[in-house]
């Protein structure tokens, strides 16, 4: 037998997803950069005037959304840094994104004013949405036309569109979730260390978006362990790529928690702050009839989860693929990773629904749209040569009467919960009501210079947002805020409350003085009162105040 046929026999295998194959091979595989350039410039051409439309035509301005840009403004609210601003209550990568954008509202007042800098955010990471879902499309061996017809659908998907252009962090958490994928992806087929590393920390930035980076987390990592397992990789090399992947995590979830014990005194004030999800919910500001069945009832809230599912149906045909190839002999490890990563939140969901901790938006789905992509993506390529192509072609159909689905699920009222409204007032070229009361209350103010007002800046930002002079407002992210509250005579001359409605009773003054918007402290007394949705009054303090 001759040296080259020896060396032939004793070679390690290469053939992908085999338990011979060397965990530091480096072979890297990347698209051709000018498909990249175009794709993304695409993205965030269509994001940008997309959001610039839904800003200024038809006033499309949503709360969370403008709630970071304002959390981002009061950084430099004062006149000088205050970093801890931010607040404690949302994630703070995208108001640390939008701060320098934010920082630029003398020159363009709409930046903060109408909350645009949150629409150049989110378009941005629509951008890092396309260029990992076409990494990921070439490495499932994509031709160029392919492709390019799979991205553009994407992009064009009328609720990953939306999202990429209204400013809201769902957009931004898709971005970092589908660049964790690319990376857990990459090493699962050429075992390349760098390649998981990356994911790795996109996965920890994903948790500084959005606390659904948690489960996705838990779900991906024990997919990984199964895929290796199944893949024969030793255990001490199995675990230690799973602390690989866990690290980042875990220390932006101990930062988060540091912070917050710094700041606030309460590592978990993240969890337990009045103004948080969990309050808002029980309040009882988002109550649905769909919620209310699903409340302590675990097998309503699974159907209501999977019903969300509708928003793109192919990624049902995609986890029922992936389910099938589990039960086949040493399956693609890639299968059970996107099966995980499609299933993680809403599955979470599912859990927070049950438990009444969940306001059941469709925002919270559109994980099924990205990942189900991916499955259908995959089931091609499980088959050769002509059979391939015809499966491409028909997962391609598929792809298009998904678009088509999603546009026509956002606007029902269960499972577009959150923004059939919107969709409807577009498509009736109907502009969303704007800011009257708050203008009216800011103009007040404005009008008044010696008037020096005490207000909670959860629900009053709109009013923040349009005043002349700053130093007129004490707000919430102020050092003395709850030091002024206690105590505000000689220190402010006015407090703004609103009606202690749903939602409006968790305003820090609602709680502190339960009777001042109803006249009921005596220490006050009616300035104005303005009409609208929250319905402030603005009270005098006398000198009878504490």
């Amino acid at each position: 037998m001759s040296v080259t046929q020896q060396r032939q026999l004793t070679a390690p295998s290469r053939a992908p997803f085999t338990a011979n194959r060397d965990i530091f091979s480096v072979r890297v595989s990347a698209p051709p950069l000018w498909e990249i350039i175009v794709l993304c410039s695409l993205s965030f051409t269509l994001s940008i005037t997309v959001g610039y439309i839904l800003v200024f035509h038809y006033q499309v301005i949503l709360d969370d959304a403008m709630s970071r840009v304002m959390n981002a403004y009061y950084v430099f609210f004062r006149g000088y840094l205050h970093f801890g601003a931010i607040g404690f209550v949302w994630n703070p990568f995208p108001s640390l994104l939008e701060m320098p954008i934010a920082a630029l509202h003398n020159e363009w007042p709409s930046l903060v004013t109408k909350g645009f800098a949150s629409n150049i955010v989110s378009s941005a990471f629509g951008m890092v949405s396309v260029y990992y879902m076409h990494r990921i499309l070439y490495r499932f061996g994509f031709g160029r036309a392919s492709r390019f017809v799979w991205v553009l659908l994407f992009i064009l998907n009328p609720m990953a569109l939306y999202y990429n252009a209204n400013g809201m962090s769902d957009g931004m958490l898709m971005g970092c979730l589908l660049a964790t994928l690319s990376g857990t992806l990459a090493y699962l087929e050429e075992r390349r260390l760098e390649a998981l590393a990356v994911g790795a920390m996109w996965l920890a930035a994903a948790f500084m978006f959005r606390y659904e980076a948690i489960p996705f987390f838990l779900f991906t990592s024990l997919a990984i362990a199964i895929a290796l397992w199944r893949m024969r990789q030793p255990q001490q090399e199995t675990q230690a790529m799973l602390v690989l992947y866990a690290m980042p995590m875990v220390y932006s979830v101990l930062v988060w928690m540091f912070v917050n014990w710094l700041i606030m005194k309460n590592p978990l004030y993240f969890l337990v702050s009045p103004y948080g999800n969990a309050s808002q919910i029980a309040s009882g500001s988002y109550s649905t009839n769909a919620l209310t069945a699903a409340n302590h009832h675990l097998w309503n809230a699974i159907q209501l989860v999977f019903r969300f599912s509708l928003l793109f149906f192919p990624s049902i045909i995609g986890m029922a693929w992936a389910f099938v190839q589990q039960f086949r002999y040493r399956p693609d490890p890639r299968w059970i990773v996107l099966f995980a990563a499609t299933l993680a939140v809403p599955l979470f969901q599912a859990v927070m629904l049950y438990v009444n901790a969940s306001a059941g938006w469709a925002r919270f789905f559109i994980y099924y749209i990205p990942f189900g992509i991916c499955l259908l993506a995959l089931i091609p390529m499980s088959f050769k040569g002509h059979l391939k192509k015809i499966t491409l072609v028909l997962t391609t159909l598929l792809f298009v009467a998904g678009d088509v689905a999603t546009f026509h699920e956002l606007r029902t009222p269960i499972v577009g919960h959150g923004e059939n409204t919107t969709i409807e007032n577009i498509l009736n070229n109907v502009p969303s009501a704007t800011f009257g009361q708050e203008i009216a209350v800011s103009d007040y103010i404005n009008a008044h210079p010696n008037l020096v007002v005490l207000a909670d800046s959860f629900d009053t930002w709109a009013v923040i947002a349009r005043l002349d002079r700053p130093s007129q407002c004490v707000i919430t992210s102020d050092i003395d805020f709850q030091s002024v509250l206690a105590n505000p005579r000689g220190r402010v001359d006015a407090i703004l409350v609103p009606q202690p409605s749903i939602g409006y009773s968790l305003d820090a003054i609602n709680r502190a003085y339960p009777g001042l918007w109803a006249g009921k402290v005596p220490w006050t007394h009616l300035i104005k009162e303005f009409s609208g949705s929250a319905h402030y009054r603005l009270y005098a303090v006398t000198p009878l105040a504490p």
